[in-house]
């Protein structure tokens, strides 16, 4: 059987594959929306698709420019493929269910900070704090139980196993992703399609649309009004030595020439040459790419 040994970054700016090839990927955040949720979440996306089913009409139209790096290399550096879910699956279900696990740390901290002395049996956690849309029953019904007569060391616990449950669990959501989506003219496409793998962040968390009393989140339109890349900082580059890339994909053969010139300065003719010269590494056109693919 045939494989794909690839993996694909594209753009549609060249200035884009120079800051690639000088400082490493960037990672941005990327709308994604389960059921009628809509989340930011912050990664570097590959595509694991034959050159064959890139540019205008086909599978895959991210740009005329492009980054491969071998599958193998992928693995070994945390890069995995996504799941796809499908509306009302089990995972899907999993994934919306996840943001109200994520509520329990921040209520509690909320409770214990300013309103916990004024909670008992009578007189309910989420009287004073109203979700939209409301918790499952599970997440209700321990908030529910916690009052001032509650020990401390309790609460702390119930906070602290709650948190740890959603950090495991977070992976799941940063690498998950709907079968069907829509495009900016929205219209619906098979995201399914392109194979997508990400180099997810933990750390940067993810942006929900809105909070936990239903408002909008200023964080979530602030993130979706910036340009890309969302970070720049050298923490969060991901970088790849040329040995481990094996396709560079331009427009123009003005821009091979650029790009050539780019690598010689960085890592050395001989070493480039060589790596041109034994077909590791691949730079030029995509039509040109496509045409000596194996």
């Amino acid at each position: 059987m045939k494989e794909i040994n690839h993996l694909y970054h594209f753009t549609d700016r060249f200035c884009v594959i120079s800051s690639i090839l000088l400082d490493g990927f960037k990672p941005s955040y990327t709308s994604e929306k389960f059921g009628d949720r809509n989340i930011l979440v912050p990664m570097v996306s590959f595509m694991n698709v034959q050159l064959r089913d890139v540019g205008q009409h086909e599978v895959v139209d991210y740009g005329s420019y492009g980054i491969g790096i071998r599958r193998d290399y992928a693995t070994e550096i945390a890069i995995n493929p996504v799941c796809y879910v499908y509306e009302n699956s089990i995972i899907e279900n999993t994934i919306k269910n996840l943001h109200d696990l994520s509520i329990v740390p921040q209520i509690i901290k909320l409770a214990k900070e300013s309103i916990l002395d004024k909670v008992n049996s009578d007189k309910k956690i989420l009287e004073f704090i109203k979700l939209k849309p409301e918790p499952v029953s599970a997440v209700k019904n321990l908030l529910d139980s916690i009052s001032k007569e509650t020990s401390s060391e309790l609460i702390d616990s119930l906070n602290e196993l709650a948190t740890e449950i959603y950090e495991n669990a977070y992976y799941q959501l940063l690498l998950s992703k709907p079968y069907k989506v829509r495009n900016k003219n929205g219209d619906t496409r098979i995201a399914y399609n392109e194979r997508e793998w990400r180099f997810g962040y933990k750390e940067l968390g993810y942006v929900m649309e809105t909070d936990i009393n239903g408002k909008k989140n200023n964080d979530f339109l602030n993130w979706k009004s910036k340009c890309k890349p969302h970070f720049s900082e050298e923490k969060y580059g991901l970088k790849i030595s040329i040995e481990n890339i094996s396709h560079i994909i331009v427009k123009e053969n003005k821009e091979k020439e650029k790009v050539l010139e780019l690598l010689y300065q960085n890592s050395g003719k001989s070493v480039i040459d060589n790596l041109i010269n034994s077909k590791k590494l691949c730079v030029g056109k995509l039509e040109e790419l496509k045409d000596n693919a194996e």
